[in-house]
């Protein structure tokens, strides 16, 4: 019975992680959908001009929690495009004129300057947006001097300090800055937002998938211990009944003995 309930366990979260599984599969695929949604970026990166990177999205990776504040840091260029030098970028942009591909925004991957190291953020205090992004230099250029805290008044608080940052990002993705404040419910997620989405749940499906097939090794493994055990239970029970019915043949043998001797 131990080795039964094990192996119905087994097959409980089995069943378990392949409800997460497809669950999983098909969030990958709608933000992956999403992200295909034609617009004048997709198009001019699609028209594969020399020197353009791709999405600005695909090349900046964000520390887990701080998605919707890097975004925001961002603001439009979340969703531009990446050129390698500033010349590639004032072709991409002729491109995006001579074809009509709708407003388009490019960012240029190199600094010329590089970029600043940032220092390590006090857990108590604001981080700086670069010190939570692996981005190209360029983009980490424009993330200078913006902060992240965890909630409007302390970004209130910090922003009117005298010595305030440029601009002071909440986690949610309100902007508080000397004199653009932005923020509210119901924004559409950027494609940022989206890359960092779907790059999780294919981080996690992948783990989901190693854990069934480990799952499935073990129910194969179960099943074949509790196979063995039923099958020694059996010759053990033929066994017995072997040594039962030779008793019986031997007490019959003794009885009729006992009843010539009469």
């Amino acid at each position: 019975a131990t080795e039964e309930q094990a192996i119905e366990a087994v097959r409980e979260e089995l069943h378990a992680k392949e409800r997460e599984r497809d669950a999983l599969a098909a969030r990958e695929q709608a933000l992956a959908s999403a992200l295909d949604q034609r617009d004048g970026s997709s198009d001019l990166v699609a028209a594969g001009l020399p020197g353009i990177r791709g999405l600005l999205a695909e090349h900046v990776h964000v520390r887990p929690g701080y998605e919707a504040a890097v975004a925001a840091a961002l603001g439009s260029l979340a969703d531009a495009v990446l050129a390698e030098t500033h010349d590639d970028a004032v072709a991409a942009l002729r491109r995006a004129v001579d074809d009509d591909l709708g407003r388009v925004e490019v960012v240029v991957a190199g600094s010329p300057e590089g970029s600043d190291p940032v220092s390590p953020a006090d857990a108590s205090g604001p981080v700086p947006v670069a010190s939570v992004v692996d981005a190209p230099d360029g983009v980490r250029r424009i993330l200078a001097d913006v902060v992240v805290v965890d909630d409007l008044t302390q970004a209130v608080d910090l922003a009117n300090g005298s010595d305030a940052p440029t601009t002071v990002i909440t986690r949610g993705g309100d902007v508080v800055s000397a004199h653009v404040l932005r923020g509210g419910s119901g924004a559409t997620r950027s494609k940022l937002e989206l890359v960092a989405a779907r790059e999780a749940a294919a981080t996690t499906l992948t783990d989901v998938r190693a854990r069934i097939d480990d799952l499935q090794v073990d129910l194969a493994a179960g099943r074949e211990r509790l196979r063995a055990a039923r099958e020694r239970a059996s010759v053990a029970l033929g066994g017995l009944r072997e040594a039962d019915a030779r008793l019986a043949a031997h007490a019959e043998r003794l009885s009729r003995s006992r009843t010539q001797a009469e």
